[in-house]
């Protein structure tokens, strides 16, 4: 359950920043799906919560609780922005509610990448180090091309995509540069380990 449930929310996930080709309608079903998958997850994981008053933390603990923390936060901003876009709860302008979604939706992606390198280690499954680094090159490529950091950093307005863009190459393309901060992350754990 808890896997199919993982697998399911990085294909949403793929899915809603893909939203240029999907539209609006899409979208909003997409994103009510991922809010159920979302509430799943966390109740699947309900012991991790638990566990966060007890002990002295260690350095990778410390790292857990940020990251998830900061995706949770978010999270949160994406579904409250979405709410107000959609026209369900208009809690806040249409401007701001845009400009938040959009940012939001960008850290959401990026801290859910740092998320799953936090609990996969992809870089152990791929025996040559090369692979890796050249995987992580090339997501550091698709990274620039797509002009990730704009959105991450409120620098626009509006999500830009060429007119020469096809769903599946835009989704090949997020996918990785997701795959790059799941191994990015794979790397600082792996130097975490070592001190």
């Amino acid at each position: 359950m808890r896997k199919v449930i993982d697998v399911g929310m990085m294909i949403l996930l793929l899915l809603l920043m893909a939203f240029p080709f999907t539209g609006q309608d899409i979208h909003i079903f997409l994103g009510i799906i991922m809010i159920v998958f979302f509430i799943i997850h966390h109740y699947l994981n309900r012991r991790w919560y638990l566990s966060l008053f007890k002990g002295k933390k260690t350095k990778i603990q410390i790292l857990f609780i940020t990251i998830n923390s900061l995706l949770l936060i978010s999270i949160f901003g994406v579904v409250l922005s979405g709410l107000t876009l959609a026209g369900y709860v208009p809690i806040m302008s249409y401007f701001l509610a845009r400009k938040m979604h959009l940012v939001c939706s960008y850290w959401s992606y990026l801290l859910m990448g740092l998320h799953v390198g936090l609990h996969l280690q992809v870089i152990k499954m791929i025996k040559n180090q090369i692979i890796v680094y050249g995987i992580m090159l090339i997501g550091i490529i698709l990274f620039t091309k797509n002009q990730i950091l704009i959105y991450l950093l409120n620098m626009s307005d509006f999500l830009y995509v060429s007119d020469q863009m096809n769903i599946v190459i835009y989704m090949f393309e997020y996918l990785m540069i997701f795959i790059l901060f799941i191994l990015f992350m794979n790397v600082i754990i792996k130097e975490m380990k070592k001190k």
